[in-house]
């Protein structure tokens, strides 16, 4: 197959996603490097508000080849009415023309891996209760998620809780989440505590933390929360930050960007392609410790809100209105080590965090820290971390 237009030196290619996402970003990603280090294209990007063509959007779009997300039959039947090769990056499965001419390739993502390596975090946290919450509408390729999460722990012994969610597609507006939130918050409360949640996606896992706090469930001591797609925006903005599973999102665009310039070139390919998850970027909301003592978390908790600064064990203990002596005793039972300890500690990890997200000098940090000078914090760092604060942040260590 050559162009069209005999006249234009490349490809025109429809490229439809709704870049809003991670997930999205990352498959364009993937795209734009197999052009530049392969073939020129006439790329044409159009938005999707919801990842799917409207029968209107390329109505008068002409071209070689076109790569979308999928997610609904009538979407898919769109995509083939367009008599072009088409990458459809879809877990869906669907009823194909035997006639058709051009054959769509899917790109799919391992699903049942992603939830499988989100069981397999969760028992290496030594959790002994588990749950999903599956996307609120329930596409493939969250059941899949699902699937593969209930599936290793059931095999492992465990059994897991599943939030209800709708079978058929729609728009979820604000008025809709905002009622579910309530059933997701009693059903939050029913679960038996400490307890592991796997969320479908980001997205799911901020609305997940937001109803752990509105049910007053402290994260991570008695719920840890995981997301999947490690969108760093959704993850960063949520309180705690929210620990997510990193699917390689560019190797799908590339993987995909490859088959249709395969497909426009005469080539034939297997239906199917497959990507999958990469590891798990452990943040807040899964941090190791799991608390039942109620005075320690919410210790632990005042620590963390504060990034543990200008914090004294006299102050906590008048906060929370107990002895100091009491405080302190019960700290170090449920915890293993002394207040003071995990207020340098959480002190340190925020200058961490400082170090490797922002570019602020070493003096900005040690003020918004509440070091004395940038001297007294160098010593500290050095002698807690085994190098400079230089090195640290020139290694990218997390």
């Amino acid at each position: 197959m050559v162009p069209k237009n005999l006249n234009q030196s490349c490809f025109q290619v429809a490229v439809v996603l709704d870049i809003s996402g991670e997930s999205a970003r990352g498959i364009m990603r993937g795209i734009l490097r197999f052009v530049r280090e392969n073939v020129p294209w006439n790329i044409t990007y159009i938005s999707s508000s919801v990842s799917n063509v409207d029968s209107s959007t390329l109505k008068s779009w002409r071209g070689d080849g076109i790569i979308t997300r999928v997610t609904r039959e009538e979407t898919f039947r769109q995509i083939l009415s367009m008599r072009c090769p088409a990458i459809l990056l879809s877990e869906e499965s669907y009823a194909i023309p035997p006639r058709c001419r051009h054959q769509p390739v899917f790109v799919r993502c391992e699903d049942f891996s992603v939830g499988q390596m989100a069981a397999e975090y969760f028992l290496s946290h030594d959790l002994r209760s588990f749950a999903i919450v599956p996307n609120n509408v329930q596409h493939a390729w969250s059941r899949h998620r699902c699937e593969g999460f209930t599936s290793t722990l059931e095999k492992a012994g465990f059994k897991v809780s599943e939030f209800p969610c709708s079978s058929e597609w729609k728009i979820f507006t604000t008025s809709d989440w905002l009622a579910e939130r309530k059933k997701l918050v009693r059903w939050l409360l029913n679960l038996p505590k400490p307890v592991g949640i796997l969320a479908a996606n980001d997205f799911r896992g901020r609305q997940v933390l937001e109803a752990c706090q509105l049910a007053g469930i402290p994260v991570p001591y008695q719920a840890s929360v995981l997301g999947v797609n490690n969108d760093e925006l959704v993850c960063q903005m949520s309180y705690p930050s929210l620990s997510s599973i990193v699917v390689d999102w560019e190797k799908a665009g590339y993987i995909a960007a490859s088959a249709l310039q395969a497909r426009m070139t005469g080539a034939t390919l297997p239906r199917s392609l497959s990507y999958g998850p990469l590891k798990v970027i452990s943040r807040g909301s899964t941090d190791r410790l799991q608390v039942a003592d109620p005075l320690v978390v919410k210790i632990l908790e005042t620590i963390r809100i504060n990034h543990g600064q200008n914090l004294r064990v006299n102050d906590i203990a008048r906060m929370l209105k107990v002895p100091v002596r009491t405080a302190q005793l019960r700290f170090r039972n449920a915890v293993g080590h002394t207040i003071i300890d995990e207020i340098k500690s959480v002190r340190m990890r925020f200058v961490c965090d400082l170090l490797t997200g922002t570019d602020l000098t070493i003096a900005e940090i040690a003020r918004r820290c509440g070091f004395e000078n940038s001297t007294y914090l160098t010593q500290a760092f050095r002698q807690e971390f085994g190098m400079t604060m230089t090195q640290w942040r020139g290694n990218g260590e997390s």
